[in-house]
């Protein structure tokens, strides 16, 4: 099982990007509200990094993990 196998069956490069794009929005507005003020003002330096990873994070996430039927409450 290696990390470029399709284990999500209903992934797709369209399904993929938009994942990555919200993971790299959220992934800034998380910058700005949760971390430090030393991060918050090297945000020229920090933001594109930090959106890159989560973008990556994303990404990975939706091509691995396969969605689950929501059965509802325990």
């Amino acid at each position: 099982m290696g990390l470029l196998e399709k284990n999500n069956p209903k992934a797709t490069l369209r399904s993929v990007l938009l994942r990555a794009i919200q993971a790299a929005t959220l992934g800034a507005v998380v910058l700005f509200v949760a971390f430090k003020p030393v991060y918050r003002e090297a945000w020229p330096i920090t933001l594109p990094i930090w959106c890159l990873l989560c973008a990556f994070v994303g990404a990975v996430f939706e091509w691995q993990v396969p969605r689950q039927p929501d059965n509802g409450p325990l």
